[in-house]
């Protein structure tokens, strides 16, 4: 079945409208966007700052295969960093 449009002035298809108008004439919605809170910013800081750390690790064990890397915490902790220590902390993302 043919309609008419009442903004464009075009007879189409009946599966080309929507709401009483053709697609071309329908307006898009509108997108406000999202502004992030301070806590949400500081988490995603932290998965940068972990995803970086990350690729560090992997590249240098690419050029060094046998030296062992350390990380230290904010607390001053140092420990062993490798691959159990990212598969720990992915395990923990996902939760």
């Amino acid at each position: 079945m043919k309609k008419l449009c009442p903004e464009c002035k075009t007879v189409k298809d009946d599966s080309e409208f929507k709401d009483n108008l053709c697609k071309e004439c329908t307006p898009l919605p509108s997108f406000e966007p999202r502004v992030m809170s301070e806590e949400e910013k500081e988490f995603e800081r932290h998965i940068d700052d972990d995803y970086n750390v990350i690729n560090h690790f992997y590249s240098a064990k690419r050029k060094h295969p046998n030296i062992p890397f350390y990380l230290r915490d904010e607390r001053g902790n140092t420990c062993e960093f490798g691959w159990s220590l990212i598969y720990q902390y992915i395990e923990n993302c996902n939760q």
